[in-house]
């Protein structure tokens, strides 16, 4: 995807407005989630820990079209994301633990302009409020360290908790995100899970490939759209 040529409404009747100013940016990314159905219990939060960054935002996803591999949202009303789906690598597998299936997205962010408060809020368009705890990895002589977000040259991965509201139905999703060279995003990926799991999980609740999928999978249930 190159950048936008000219100003240009996208999708169509979205009210978004791309800027000529700033060329999109891309990313790869290595990423595992699991969605649960319900509020966040609150022995997760306690799980998880207090030493966290808290993002509150509210995204926007295009779901009310056919969008096959591909996820399309604004995000937290100040740009647009578009994600496409380049397949799995196999699953993150911490034994006894936690198992889920690793993807890979590919990312272009697309800074815009829009009337204040109108951005994705077209018919078509679905809101995801979103409550995030987060923690950062770095990969140090093989092992997950804690380090800052962005704080690290090589590649990192980001620990995600969230709460998360569509419409009047509450869920909660437990994921990771690796970022930075190709070479090490598994390794970092794999290391992060194996210090976040270090803990076992509170009784009753399980992160398993059952439950392993992504928002574009979520929304695509929940409104039709695949």
């Amino acid at each position: 995807m190159g950048g936008a040529s000219r100003s240009q409404a996208w999708p169509d009747g979205a009210g978004l407005e791309l800027r000529e100013t700033r060329p999109p940016s891309r990313q790869e990314t290595l990423e595992v989630r699991w969605i649960h159905r319900g509020d966040l219990p609150a022995q997760m939060t306690e799980w998880f820990g207090e030493d966290v960054d808290i993002e509150s935002r509210e995204d926007r996803y295009l779901t009310g079209a056919r969008l096959p591999n591909l996820s399309v949202k604004v995000r937290g009303g100040e740009q647009l994301d578009v994600k496409v789906f380049r397949g799995t690598v196999g699953d993150v597998h911490v034994t006894g633990r936690a198992r889920g299936r690793m993807e890979r997205w590919e990312k272009w962010t697309f800074p815009f302009a829009s009337p204040a408060g109108d951005a994705g809020r077209a018919p078509g368009w679905t809101g995801v409020r979103k409550e995030r705890r987060l923690r950062s990895f770095a990969l140090v002589d093989g092992r997950a360290v804690r380090t800052g977000a962005g704080g690290t040259a090589g590649p990192e991965c980001t620990v995600e908790l969230t709460a998360v509201l569509v419409g009047e139905a509450h869920w909660w999703t437990l994921g990771l995100e690796a970022t930075g060279a190709a070479e090490g995003r598994r390794a970092v990926l794999e290391a992060a899970a194996e210090s976040v799991f270090e803990r076992p999980l509170p009784h009753g609740l399980r992160v398993q490939l059952t439950n392993s999928s992504s928002y574009a999978e979520m929304l695509g249930r929940l409104g039709g759209v695949t």
